[in-house]
């Protein structure tokens, strides 16, 4: 197994199943990752299980694989040929009241690629979250301050992918920061018990998400989630670049 410059993209070759050494290829493959990161805890998405079969026997059982990592805990969330040059890309994603910051990085080796930003368009319905949290309160309220942020997310994520030239199916991992409102309104999550005693949010932290659970345009079925699958989401103050490389 090969190393780069970060660990969320190895190049893993695996020894052949024979007669003598029938173990199941996400086991084999699980099982070579385990012993080269150093941990108990590898887990393989279904969506790539399916796909493990034909790619690693396409590749002659070498292959790139672009992994997320949670605490000790690290996830599958793509895989390819060794021999694949594309670009495996990560977002990080400041999603402030008034304006949201964008970061694509290259996660072979934290490279920025591009930076974007755009205002909130959330902006159109109230300039501050006490607005927003009251809006929610409205019929459809919460819905619509949420289909703002993640139309607008989509969009310019299309954008900045564009400048690059690559996919948003490119793109394993995002990182999103941003106060408990934002993250809330975010989320679809209702908000109004934070502005009433005793100020109780739905969630401090959300952890890691799928993406197809936050309707962001990344590759639906990678944990960026998956890191192209999960999306990790963080409250304020914590930066976004490094909650994507500084657990490495």
């Amino acid at each position: 197994m090969s190393k780069n410059a970060t660990p969320w993209i190895q190049t893993v070759t695996l020894n052949p199943p024979s007669l003598k050494d029938n173990t199941a290829d996400a086991d084999r493959l699980i099982q070579a990752l385990k012993s080269h990161l150093n941990t108990d805890a590898v887990d393989i998405d279904l969506d790539l299980v399916k796909a493990l079969p034909a790619v690693l026997r396409r590749s002659r059982f070498k292959i790139r694989c672009i992994l997320f990592k949670e605490g000790r805990h690290w996830t599958l969330t793509g895989i390819s040929e060794a021999k694949d040059a594309n670009v495996a890309a990560g977002l990080a994603v400041d999603l402030g009241t008034t304006r949201v910051v964008m970061r694509l990085l290259d996660l072979s080796n934290g490279r920025t690629l591009a930076e974007s930003a755009f205002d909130n368009p959330q902006d159109s319905i109230g300039p501050d979250i006490l607005a927003r949290i009251h809006f929610t309160e409205k019929e459809n309220g919460l819905k619509k301050l949420n289909e703002l942020i993640i139309s607008g997310l989509n969009d310019a994520i299309e954008k900045i992918c564009k400048s690059q030239q690559i996919s948003s199916q490119q793109i394993y991992a995002l990182s999103v920061a941003g106060n408990t409102t934002m993250t809330h309104l975010f989320l679809d999550l209702d908000p109004r018990w934070i502005i009433r005693e005793p100020y109780i949010p739905v969630v401090n932290n959300p952890g890691v998400l799928k993406a197809r659970g936050t309707q962001t345009g990344s590759e639906p079925t990678r944990p960026r989630a998956c890191f192209s699958q999960y999306r990790k989401l963080f409250r304020r103050g914590f930066d976004c670049r490094n909650s994507i490389f500084g657990n490495s």
